[in-house]
């Protein structure tokens, strides 16, 4: 019987692939059709905002239905979304209706995201969980790199409408691989399945209010992922591609570089020796990160080599994304551990529909600001924000309860508040 590692890894690399490589086909067909950036921009975008109310509305029901069902009727239910898509709708007459389709898809791979997180620890023991999120890290970066030069091969040799019928065939093969995950058996929480939508979202938020630690995570996590995507997915290419004239081709291979950091960064974070430090050194851990980004203000001269410039920021981004990754997958490990199980879909559900509104409003603010001529001072004054971040952090009472472990999983929440 194959293990629930290698279902994971499987069933998630699927999925992701499937989603990131037609979703990445769309935008081609919608600048190849409109010959505008503002569909294709829309496309980009159109995730957003579903996810975002997906993750905060259906964490109660994911705390309450059966995690292993949900996950694999959302793969079920975008395969067939997919399919029914390209046999009933002429796309070429109305192009809405590709964005109708990815914000259907966005939706449902929402919940799905949710319910996976939310189910890891049924999955694996409790310390096998870092090795886990690290596994789930390592898969998604991977996808990232795969899924768009997949995407436009597949887009540059055969129809959209045959890329759509084969990925939504991978995701009833993701579907139904995932029907062989083993879960745990957990006593239900009766106190969650009998009470009503708004009660139950009100247990989350109560939760919240009394355990500091949850709140400090929540919150520093908010905050770091809102200052450091922005700069990774706006900041860097604005400066490799448009300020210091790299090729697209050189481009992609210093984002490349982020997916083998991210591995090499799980692969350290899932050590036991590794996991206790990492938490402790938490927030500190942003300050490196952000000497590292200030290390793009190199002053490179103008007329300096083009793979000198791509293998000194591809070599800063493996580093870089090295240390994101072992910072965050030991927190994220404890949250799962720590949480009590019946709750993880409501406050992962919390977690992603505010990190889904502080990426973009970074990215916005961040692409606002950014000119050619004023970019050293967004990157210095971005790394500064970082510095303070760790420190203040660092001295958190919420972080060191976190630290300590002050979360009782085991206890009720509710006669137990941390102070």
């Amino acid at each position: 019987m194959l293990s629930n590692r290698f279902i994971v890894a499987g069933g998630l690399f699927s999925s992701q692939f499937a989603t990131g490589s037609l979703s990445f086909a769309i935008s081609l067909y919608l600048l190849d059709a409109t010959q505008s950036a503002l569909l294709f921009s829309m496309a980009v975008g159109a995730s957003f905002v579903p996810s975002v109310v997906i993750s905060l509305l259906s964490g109660v029901w994911v705390d309450k239905w059966n995690k292993k069902r949900v996950v694999c009727l959302c793969d079920f239910c975008t395969g067939l979304i997919a399919l029914a898509f390209v046999l009933t709708v002429n796309y070429a007459d109305n192009l809405n209706t590709l964005l109708f389709y990815i914000v259907c898809v966005a939706s449902v791979q929402a919940l799905l995201t949710l319910a996976f997180n939310s189910a890891l620890p049924e999955l694996f023991p409790a310390d096998a969980l870092p090795s886990a999120n690290g596994l789930v890290q390592s898969v998604s970066a991977v996808t990232r790199i795969v899924a768009p030069i997949s995407g436009a091969l597949l887009y540059a040799n055969i129809s959209l409408n045959l890329i759509f019928i084969i990925s939504g065939a991978i995701y009833f093969v993701s579907a139904v691989a995932q029907l062989n995950l083993r879960f745990t058996e957990k006593e239900s929480e009766e106190s969650t399945i009998n009470k009503d939508y708004i009660s139950a979202q009100r247990e989350a938020f109560d939760y919240v209010k009394q355990h500091p630690s949850i709140r400090f995570f929540l919150v520093f996590e908010i905050l770091l992922n809102g200052l450091y995507l922005p700069l990774v997915l706006v900041a860097m290419p604005f400066i490799i591609y448009q300020v210091l004239g790299v090729s697209p081709l050189q481009l992609s291979l210093v984002e490349a570089s982020m997916a083998v950091g991210t591995i090499i960064g799980a692969l350290i974070a899932s050590k036991k020796a590794v996991q206790k430090t990492a938490i402790r050194y938490f927030c500190l851990l942003l300050i490196p990160q952000a000497l590292l980004i200030l290390v793009w203000l190199f002053p490179f001269p103008q007329q300096a080599n083009a793979m000198l410039i791509t293998s000194f920021f591809a070599a800063t981004f493996v580093v870089l994304a090295c240390l994101n990754t072992v910072q965050n997958i030991p927190v994220l490990s404890q949250f799962q551990r720590t949480v009590p199980q019946h709750m993880l879909g409501r406050l992962f559900g919390l977690f992603f529909a505010l990190l889904n509104l502080a990426v973009p409003a970074g990215i916005w603010l961040v692409g606002t600001l950014l000119t050619a001529e004023n970019w050293h001072q967004v990157i210095v004054f971005s790394a500064a924000l970082m510095v303070l971040l760790g420190i203040f952090g660092n001295r958190n009472k919420g972080f060191h309860a976190f630290v300590n472990d002050a979360s009782p999983a085991t206890k009720e929440y509710a006669t137990t508040p941390e102070h």
